[in-house]
C-alpha cells in the first residue's frame, strides 16, 4: 500500500521526468545534438553535488575533477559556439 507522501513524491519525479524530455529535444531542435548533450552533461554534477550537501559526506578528489573537466567543456563549447 502506497501511502500520500510517497505518491505525491512518484507524481514529482514523473513531472520532472516529462520536463526533461520536454527540454532535450527542445534543445536537439534548437541547440543540435552536440550542443545539447554537453549541456546535459551538467545534471550528474548537479544531481552529486546536491547529494554530497544533503547526506553531508565529502565528495572525491577525482569527482571534484571530473566535475572541473565537465564544466571546462560546457564553458568552451558555450563560448565557441558564440563567437
Amino acid at each position: 500500500d502506497v501511502n500520500n507522501r510517497d505518491f505525491q513524491i512518484v507524481w514529482f519525479a514523473a513531472f520532472l521526468g516529462a520536463i526533461s524530455m520536454v527540454t532535450k529535444f527542445y534543445g536537439f531542435q534548437q541547440l543540435g545534438v552536440t550542443y545539447t548533450t554537453l549541456l546535459l552533461l551538467i545534471v550528474p554534477v548537479a544531481s552529486t553535488w546536491l547529494d554530497s550537501k544533503m547526506n553531508n559526506q565529502p565528495v572525491k578528489r577525482r569527482t571534484v575533477v571530473a566535475f572541473a573537466i565537465i564544466l571546462a567543456c560546457v564553458i568552451y563549447a558555450t563560448l565557441s559556439q558564440t563567437i
